[in-house]
């Protein structure tokens, strides 16, 4: 009986067999002592079967060590009552493996600590699964390390919901590795806040995909930083909305990046867009942009304008010409001009 079963000893209970503990009623089990449970064996660990972990009380399940913890199968860590886990000390919880992870239930993960959130190895973070991650409330998820969050494996960074994307702190946001930054999908990427974005180090930035760079929102455009916009591709640039960029960002960029964008992205960029340009981006502008611009060649400050080529002249169109301003015309230099004219 239950009675029976309180009145034995620790010694006494480690000499039942795995056998004998397992035909023990979940009353029985209930009546072990704190000190007989923490006494017990790996083989009789494991010989309990699902009700009786279930039916173990609280302080019989804080009471295992962490040698005890360790041996439980990952089937008998799930059988543990959910409201029990918050109450597993640190520095046993941190015993459990990758595969005890993996099987925690639902409501076992809802329930984890930050304190053991923080605890949490690599090893152990890898036995979280797609469904686990998508649990982790706000809390928890804030109470990862920038360390833990790089250890996650790419399909663990994709699991991850918008909501929870949206939430990651500038340490988090800049230990992600370029891996990670790739496996980033769409509603995550546009989950993006305007801090986060402009917390994205160089690196981070250059590891974008044409794909992600497209996905991004106009407000998302205009926050990235000049540093980071300057470490974008070709592809990338090729991908991007030009129309929203800053002026600022404008005229950060490199004149190989100008160049890399095609005519028609040149041919949108807005009239304080194209007052922006300085001398550097100027220098980008290949013949077939000036040619696309027409006119528009009138919005770029003149003190940049002379800074063109006579090739890039030459493909300055008639009403390019004529749609400059007096101080525009002066700087950029009549020989230039009359080369032009005599060369068409």
């Amino acid at each position: 009986s239950p009675a029976q079963v309180k009145a034995l000893t620790a010694e006494q209970v480690k000499l039942l067999s795995a056998t004998q503990l397992n035909f023990m009623s979940n009353a029985q089990i209930q009546a072990l002592e704190v000190g007989d449970v923490g006494g017990m064996t790996a083989a009789q660990l494991k010989g309990l079967g699902e009700d009786q972990l279930k039916a173990m009380n609280k302080d019989q399940i804080t009471g295992l060590s962490a040698a005890q913890l360790k041996v439980l199968t990952p089937d008998q860590i799930s059988n543990i009552d959910a409201s029990f886990i918050a109450d597993i000390a640190v520095d046993k919880f941190k015993a459990l493996s990758d595969k005890q992870i993996t099987k925690l239930g639902d409501a076992q993960v809802q329930a984890l600590t930050e304190d053991q959130i923080k605890s949490m190895s690599a090893s152990q973070l890898k036995g979280f699964t797609a469904a686990q991650i998508k649990l982790l409330d706000s809390t928890q998820i804030g109470a990862l390390s920038g360390k833990q969050l790089a250890s996650f494996s790419a399909d663990q960074i994709k699991a991850l919901k918008p909501e929870q994307v949206s939430k990651l702190d500038t340490e988090q946001i800049q230990a992600l590795t370029a891996k990670q930054i790739q496996s980033l999908e769409e509603l995550q990427v546009k989950a993006l806040e305007e801090t986060q974005i402009q917390d994205l180090t160089k690196g981070q930035a250059k590891a974008l995909t044409a794909t992600q760079v497209d996905w991004l929102s106009d407000e998302q455009v205009s926050w990235l930083q000049d540093e980071d916009l300057q470490q974008l591709g070709t592809a990338q640039l090729k991908a991007l909305d030009v129309t929203k960029l800053t002026d600022t960002q404008v005229k950060a960029m490199k004149y190989t990046q100008i160049a890399a964008l095609d005519d028609t992205q040149i041919n949108a960029l807005t009239t304080d867009a194209l007052s922006a340009m300085g001398a550097e981006q100027v220098k980008g502008l290949t013949t077939a942009h000036l040619t696309a611009l027409d006119d528009k060649v009138k919005h770029i400050d003149a003190d940049a304008l002379s800074k063109l080529s006579a090739t890039q002249i030459k493909a300055l169109t008639e009403d390019g010409i004529a749609n400059l301003t007096s101080d525009q015309f002066a700087k950029l230099g009549h020989p230039n001009i009359w080369w032009n004219n005599l060369s068409g």
